[in-house]
């Protein structure tokens, strides 16, 4: 069973429910658990199936990191920073600065 992550952005109700069900919510269209692949598959599958907007992201042995992100359609508040060989998730700074 891998350790995963998913963020969601405006969720269709079917898609939050099925995540509900199979991972712990500890904010809003944020939900963190462990699957087996067989689930990730599938998770994986109606993400795309439903043109959701998320990122997952998924441990992986294979990475010298440890972890594997995937990001589905647009996320407008999120985005994946790479330093120094690491990836990373960012939210967006949507106001302007006034300064």
């Amino acid at each position: 069973m891998a350790m995963i992550v998913a963020a969601l952005s405006k969720p269709e109700p079917i898609v939050r429910g099925v995540l509900r069900n199979a991972l712990f919510e500890p904010q809003p269209n944020l939900f963190v658990g462990r699957l087996d692949s067989r689930r990730i598959t599938a998770l994986i599958s109606l993400l795309q199936d439903r043109q959701c907007n998320a990122i997952l992201v998924c441990e992986n042995k294979k990475n010298a990191a440890g972890l594997s992100f995937k990001v589905f359609g647009d996320m407008p508040d999120r985005e994946i920073a790479r330093i120094d060989g690491l990836d990373f998730v960012r939210r967006k700074n949507l106001t302007k600065s006034t300064r």
